[in-house]
């Protein structure tokens, strides 16, 4: 018989819910940010492969993975070991650069469609379009608890000049 580990890398409470191989019960334990639960009673290698499968769908990665992996990953296991405390860590630290990371992607997109959106407002009411429109994005720390880093961030998003009209005079022949 084996044991699970199953370690929650998020910042949030994970609420590990998963179906047993035998039966269609729903077996449910939470985990607390940065710690780790083993799944209660010992299970053979088959149940630990329907564990996983089941919990892959949602990110679960293995603890000798995690280095390997450039993607968001809020869970991850070990199979009759506990996981290392520097791991689960690193992959919270890893966790984090992503999450900020999409989020600088996510703005600068909303930038983008928001001049578009501007541009297209701006034409149908027979107006001419805005060269440039700058979007600023502030985040202010109303929670005295809150340990993420604050946020200041611009985008300056600018129109592409319209092309020159062609003048009616073609190349002159040789």
């Amino acid at each position: 018989m084996s044991t699970l580990f199953i370690g929650n890398a998020t910042r949030q409470n994970y609420d590990c819910r998963y179906r047993e191989l035998e039966s269609n019960v729903i077996r449910m334990q939470q985990i607390r940010p940065g710690s780790q639960k083993r799944l209660t009673g010992d299970l053979n290698q088959p149940q630990i492969d329907h564990i996983i499968s089941q919990l892959a769908k949602y990110g679960l990665v293995a603890e000798d993975r995690i280095d390997q992996s450039r993607e968001f990953h809020g869970i991850c296991y070990s199979v009759d070991r506990p996981i290392a405390a520097v791991r689960l860590q690193y992959l919270m630290d890893a966790n984090m650069r992503q999450l900020i990371k999409l989020g600088e992607e996510i703005r600068r997109v909303n930038a983008v469609a928001l001049a578009t959106n501007v541009n297209n407002t701006m034409t149908a009411a027979e107006q001419p379009p805005v060269e440039t429109v700058e979007v600023t994005v502030q985040q202010e720390n109303q929670d005295p608890g809150n340990d993420v880093p604050q946020l200041s961030e611009g985008h300056l998003i600018s129109r592409a000049p319209a092309p020159r009209p062609v003048s009616g005079r073609g190349k002159r022949a040789a």
